[in-house]
């Protein structure tokens, strides 16, 4: 019997429902859905207002007629952090269940106020010729993810998982067909209203995880401030104007969208450079992006420029098949922003649901 499971994505601006099944030897995807969220109800990628979001969630499910309520959430935001470490070689489960004693001096937040995991990467012998393990540390708020929990449970829905955005990102976009060459590393971005998530892998294991606090609503703020006018009317006018190929042509409008876009492509930058420090760091190959704030034109090959690599737009559907009942519309309205979607719903098919 075929298993069903499903994404539901709260950005900061709307939530996204996507749901995959399994089909022969892969996935396919059956159904997908968005809706707005209110002005603050999201804020920062974080959940403020539970009853909002519970409200927008069943409205969703309404409209789009959605029958599973069974749901895998996704967090990604500044209360979370993603951190590359040595831990001492244990088994896994004895190495979690004493995490926090191992990392209590690392993370910015009381452990006990923490949902903490550890996703092991390579075993390693430390400077004193200890084993080790080298592993991918993930700490984040409790009372935050509790919000997003609360918000779905309020809306009649019962949470499956609550899995971690940029792995969600990874199994949508580095799904075997998908990977590039075997020698070098490959970056994901996910660059939605208020979040930005950077990804590094290679063949489909992370090696660094980087969750920036900014995304396409700052462009979209400053001009509006520019302009005198609505975020909904500054979002028409960003999507219009574009980043011009020639710098320095540009009206004193589209130059507050050129500066704002500047800072962004400055934070993904200093991010990668980060990572390239690491004395293990792989060289990179290319870069796919994803996220609302590709809606600015010109974004990928200005960050292509300052990158040195070649940036293309990601397909959120690559790793699935699209059923026949999903209609073209659909997909393309919600091809920047389904990605994380169809990922936390692989990630409960594939049994990699926290």
């Amino acid at each position: 019997m075929a298993k069903r499971a499903v994404g539901l994505d709260i950005g900061t601006c709307g939530i996204r429902a996507v749901e995959v099944t399994t089909s022969g030897s892969g996935y396919r995807l059956v159904q997908l859905a968005e809706a707005p969220l209110p002005v603050g109800a999201v804020m920062d990628g974080e959940v403020v207002d539970t009853a909002l979001v519970a409200d927008a969630i069943r409205g969703l499910w309404k409209y789009a007629k959605l029958s599973r309520t069974q749901v895998a959430l996704g967090v990604a935001n500044q209360k979370v952090v993603v951190r590359q470490l040595d831990l001492p070689r244990l088994p896994l489960a004895e190495l979690r269940r004493t995490l926090g004693y191992h990392v209590a001096d690392i993370i910015p937040m009381p452990v006990d106020q923490a949902l903490l995991d550890v996703h092991p990467l390579v075993d390693v012998t430390d400077s004193a010729g200890v084993p080790a393990i080298r592993g991918l540390l993930v700490a984040a708020d409790a009372a935050m993810v509790r919000a997003s929990v609360t918000a779905a449970r309020s809306a009649g829905l019962t949470v499956a998982a609550v899995d971690l955005t940029p792995f969600a990102l990874m199994r949508a976009l580095a799904a075997p067909q998908l990977l590039g060459r075997t020698d070098r590393a490959e970056v994901l971005i996910d660059a939605g209203a208020a979040v930005t998530t950077v990804v590094v892998h290679a063949q489909g294991a992370p090696l660094f995880v980087r969750i920036l606090g900014l995304g396409g609503q700052e462009i979209t703020q400053r001009l509006a401030e520019r302009v005198g006018t609505s975020m909904e009317s500054a979002e028409q006018l960003k999507r219009s104007l574009g980043i011009p190929r020639q710098r320095g042509v540009a009206d004193a409008t589209t130059e507050v969208a050129v500066s704002a876009a500047d800072e962004w492509v400055d934070e993904v930058r200093g991010s990668l450079d980060y990572y390239m420090a690491q004395t293990d760091a792989r060289p990179l190959s290319r870069v796919r992006l994803a996220g609302g704030a590709v809606h600015l034109g010109g974004l990928a090959s200005s960050l292509a420029n300052i990158l040195g690599l070649p940036v293309e737009l990601a397909d959120p559907y690559a790793a699935v098949t699209v059923s026949g009942g999903v209609s073209a519309d659909d997909l393309r309205g919600s091809a920047h922003h389904a990605a994380v979607g169809v990922g936390l719903a692989l990630g409960v098919l594939e049994g990699n649901g926290a």
